[in-house]
């Protein structure tokens, strides 16, 4: 281990040291004085039929405790003359009537930080007493949370007006409190009508003298929506992801025991005579790289139709993209962001282009209907990635082993969520960034350049991967010619590429900038890349990662953080770039650009649970060539841990349905399952930088090695070795 490698070892350490630690002082995540309810005034109503009185209020979820659901959630409009009801009300209020004894409620989750004290106001009116059930006695209106219903809270029986009730809790172990406005509680069965209105609730740093605290232990997460199809949803295609890489290892050894393993599969075929007999015509075009290339797209494509056209998506967010196309293709590209508000005037201007295509495309079809439109997009993305595997594949390593590598990108789950059902651009990106890097390593120049602007222009992610690759044009334009005398088509190529594709890029954001040009605002895009760095403020948003896995899920990165943060990246660039000076190898690039975005997915701060998948394939185009046994192991393990954040977060978010537009419900930051998992993608990242430091300082690699006898046999092989060996240990 040289010199510079420890020192960068070194530096890393202290400063993802460094940044732990501030990000252990800085665990708060709400404000005081910040409204955390949503629709408290219950305004907000979307109908659910050509009757006004029927439908539901936005961001509240109606429910019941126990079997019984004989109630009722109405809106009802204030009178007038009614001198007791709040001075802050508006023109409606909820109204839960439980028509026979249950225990019903209307709740809302909220985000809270531990210890912390919070105060919620409501008013609440009965037009008569709640009469008892089945049970000793009945319990009144009355403020509860679901993560433990025990707790009955300023329970109401004043008759004939609005009352107004405060009260004051500390959530003691829990990340998220479930309010429950509630008629009847669990065990104790109510029938009866309440009124609530006014509903808030915010931290405070004090409370009035006198005033008693409730301090509150969860006792179960009920926020989540995990049934038994989501739970077997993330079982069983976990399972899948599993067995699809074992399965595919199997191929690729058994595929290396012949010597002919790297020649085309129409190689293999005898040679074409004049008299060939029919059969030997067909299997000859039917092994052909143009109908093995059918195959891999269409099989790429019937798998993630299954999802396209059985599930609608990501719920609220695929059904917020859907708004954004229709109001962009509406307003026009123009206008585009002075026509789009909060975290949808952060879109960048790639998204936004493509959302104005489906905005066109989708202005007369349902949300299911667009919800395909948006998600196909991805889908032929996939089957782009593909596709560039097989044939990439098909050039250094021959089209059976491509197609078996490029098969198991069509059928790894993780891909195939990604497209299918989540509705984002991100395997845009991986297509085009995957791309960009094979056609700068192949020396063409022109698409090269064509595909990162247009990757930057999508994801300013991209941007991970950008620094390594101008130093390898850098280098190109050196090794060019030596005497540096020289302009050749090379070095014009790279130079002017270069500069043109800076202006390309502007040229693309004038439409979303022109209107604040005009205003005196030339950089406008720029300025609103930077925004959209900074807007993002949690640690980690719901991946699996170091801070997640110290329970900083979701929670607010100060200034300092953030500059440490920066520092960080900017040494793993540099470490990045040493390591391929080290040997110069140009394979080396693919792996370095999957390592970039790995360490910044597990290590850096403000990152998303889609982040560890944009090195994937990447990942699995170097080991195709390479035939790199590590690094195969690294890919299986991110195979299966990227496939579970996402899952998981559909399972507990309800996604795993039909139709759901329903909010992502977040990780709890001290969640087993979230913790656990962060842990193991940790542990899978430093084995990956040992791994990466290994091929690219050292030289050193472990083959994938032939399988020369059947699986089974193998297997019997490499247990009779292990036996023996424990009983050699053992005599010793």
């Amino acid at each position: 281990m040289n010199r510079f490698f420890k020192l960068s070892i070194l530096v890393v350490i202290i400063v993802v040291v460094a940044v732990f630690g501030l990000s252990a002082c800085n665990t708060a995540d709400t404000k005081v004085g910040v409204e955390l309810l949503l629709n408290g005034n219950f305004e907000q109503w979307t109908t659910t039929s050509s009757s006004s009185t029927s439908g539901k209020f936005d961001n509240w979820t109606k429910g019941t405790l126990g079997d019984v659901e004989s109630y009722t959630v109405q809106r009802m409009s204030h009178v007038s003359t009614d001198s007791t009801k709040p001075d802050d009300a508006g023109d409606y209020a909820l109204v839960v009537t439980n028509s026979s004894a249950s225990a019903s409620y209307m709740s809302q989750s909220v985000r809270v930080d531990k210890n912390a004290t919070y105060h919620i106001r409501y008013f609440v009116k009965m037009t008569t007493p709640v009469t008892v059930g089945a049970d000793d006695y009945a319990v009144g209106p009355h403020l509860s949370f679901l993560e433990n219903t025990d707790y009955v809270i300023e329970e109401v029986t004043t008759v004939g007006q609005w009352v107004e009730v405060n009260a004051y809790v500390v959530p003691r172990n829990t990340d998220y409190l479930t309010v429950c406005l509630m008629v009847g509680a669990e065990g104790r069965s109510a029938t009866g009508t309440a009124y609530f209105d006014s509903v808030s609730m915010t931290k405070v740093d004090s409370v009035p003298t006198g005033t008693t605290i409730v301090e509150i232990f969860r006792d179960r997460v009920a926020r989540y929506n995990i049934n038994v199809a989501g739970t077997l949803f993330v079982t069983l295609i976990a399972v899948f992801s599993v067995l699809i890489s074992i399965c595919a290892y199997i191929l690729i050894r058994r595929t290396y025991r012949g010597k002919r393993a790297f020649l085309n599969i129409d190689e293999l075929i005898a040679k074409k005579t004049d008299d060939e007999p029919k059969n030997l015509k067909i299997k000859r075009i039917l092994t052909h790289p143009a109908a093995i290339a059918c195959y891999l797209g269409l099989g790429t494509l019937l798998v993630r139709l299954i999802f396209v056209f059985s599930m609608y998506g990501f719920g609220s967010e695929i059904t917020n993209q859907i708004t954004v196309s229709s109001t962009v293709f509406s307003k026009g590209i123009l206008q585009a962001y002075a026509s789009l508000s909060g975290a949808n005037a952060l879109m960048s201007p790639g998204e936004l282009y493509i959302l104005y295509i489906i905005g066109a495309m989708g202005k007369d079809l349902s949300l299911f209907d667009n919800s395909i439109l948006i998600r196909m997009v991805s889908v032929l993305a996939d089957i782009a990635v593909v596709l560039t595997i097989y044939f990439y594949g098909k050039h250094y390593v021959g089209n059976k082993l491509s197609t078996i590598y490029a098969g198991l990108y069509a059928l790894l789950p993780i891909a195939f969520v990604l497209s299918g059902l989540r509705g984002s651009f991100t395997s845009v990106l991986i297509a085009l960034v995957l791309l960009s890097i094979i056609l700068m390593i192949e020396k063409k120049y022109v698409p090269m350049y064509a595909l990162i602007v247009l990757a930057v222009l999508l994801d300013i992610r991209a941007m991970a991967v950008v620094p390594l690759m101008l130093f390898y044009l850098g280098y190109c334009y050196y090794r060019a010619e030596k005497t540096m005398q020289k302009f050749s088509k090379s070095r014009a190529l790279i130079l002017f590429g270069f500069i043109l594709s800076l202006a390309v890029f502007y040229c693309l954001t004038i439409p979303f900038a022109y209107n604040y040009m005009q205003t005196g605002e030339p950089f406008f895009i720029l300025a609103k890349y930077k925004s959209m760095v900074a807007s993002t403020t949690a640690f980690v948003d719901n991946a699996f990662n170091l801070y997640g896995m110290v329970g900083m899920n979701q929670k607010t990165v100060n200034s300092t953080a953030s500059i440490f943060n920066l520092i960080f990246i900017l040494v793993l660039i540099i470490y990045v770039i040493s390591l391929y000076v080290k040997n110069k190898n140009k394979l080396e690039l693919l792996l370095l650009a999957s390592f970039t975005f790995a360490v910044i997915a597990v290590f850096t701060l403000k990152v998303t649970e889609t982040y560890l998948i944009l090195s994937l394939a990447l990942m699995l185009v170097y080991i195709m060539i390479a035939g790199e046994k590590r690094m195969y192991i690294v890919f299986s393990m991110y195979s299966v841990l990227a496939f579970l954040v996402l899952a998981q977060l559909m399972n507990q978010s309800g996604f795993v349905t039909t139709y759901s537009n329903t909010v992502m419900s977040d990780y709890e930051s001290t969640g087993v399952f979230y913790i656990l998992f962060s842990v193991v993608t940790v542990l899978t990242t430093l084995y990956y930088g040992y791994v990466t430091y290994s091929i690219c300082n050292n030289s050193k690699t472990v083959d994938i090695l032939p399988m020369n006898k059947p699986f089974i046999s193998t297997v019997k092989d490499w247990a009779n070795k292990k036996t023996v060996a424990i009983r050699a240990k053992n005599t010793k």
